[in-house]
């Protein structure tokens, strides 16, 4: 008598818990309660693919029409639009990450001048480079870095 009420406590929990995995599975997923974080990244841009969109290497950069872009110079700061983001801006984006290499910007600062100075720091080749003889001569070339 002792195993046989046992053995139905134990088809009472199984029957419960697979009770519990089926109606588990049959609601709708719920909200993550964290969402993704705001992030920044930095860089030059490189090219454009439409008009919302601006290139940093392999990364693009989506900036709505309700992103705050603003523009640092000697003279302040300056709202400007962002079809006048141009390649070789140093551009500084804080918003999140959407997928792998697209980005979505709420806000863009401008860094203007940069190209007068010296900027010091690292970057890692994206790919073997293509003129790799222009470089053992010790010419220009182009070389594909993700900083």
């Amino acid at each position: 008598m002792r195993n046989t009420s046992r053995k139905s406590g134990v088809k009472r929990s199984l029957a419960l818990g697979a009770a519990w995995l089926c109606l588990h599975s049959a609601l709708p997923p719920r909200a993550s309660p964290n969402p993704p974080s705001k992030q920044k990244i930095r860089g030059y841009i490189t090219g454009r693919s439409d008009a919302e969109t601006v290139a940093i290497l392999n990364d693009q950069i989506r900036v709505p029409g309700n992103a705050k872009i603003s523009k640092h110079d000697a003279s302040g700061d300056h709202s400007i639009a962002g079809g006048d983001l141009q390649p070789g801006m140093l551009i500084e984006a804080e918003g999140i990450w959407t997928a792998h290499h697209r980005f979505s910007a709420d806000k863009i600062e401008v860094e203007a001048g940069v190209l007068d100075k010296q900027i010091h720091s690292s970057s890692y080749l994206q790919e073997e480079p293509k003129q790799a003889a222009k470089i053992h001569r010790g010419e220009a070339a182009e070389l594909a870095a993700d900083p």
